[in-house]
């Protein structure tokens, strides 16, 4: 049985490290854009939102004034 040399430690320890390091690349260019789609997403349900907002106050607005208007009908009639 061989010895292993302090050599080839470090020569595993050098690949190790370039290919922990490649793929530690992939990984933060992976979270990245996975950040940036989940912005995305954020913005246009937040718009979305707020569309749905506006046309429920515009449809309560509508319906508060009947009432208002069918009330003053049936107060001045």
């Amino acid at each position: 049985m061989s010895r292993i040399t302090t050599k080839q430690v470090h020569d595993e320890l050098k690949t190790f490290i370039d290919h922990n390091c490649k793929e530690h690349k992939q990984l933060h260019a992976r979270v990245t854009e996975l950040g940036k789609a989940v912005k995305e997403n954020r913005t246009f349900f937040t718009d979305r939102l707020d569309r749905l907002d506006n046309r429920i106050w515009m449809i309560m607005a509508l319906t508060f004034t009947t009432f208002v208007t069918l009330f003053a009908s049936l107060m001045f009639t």
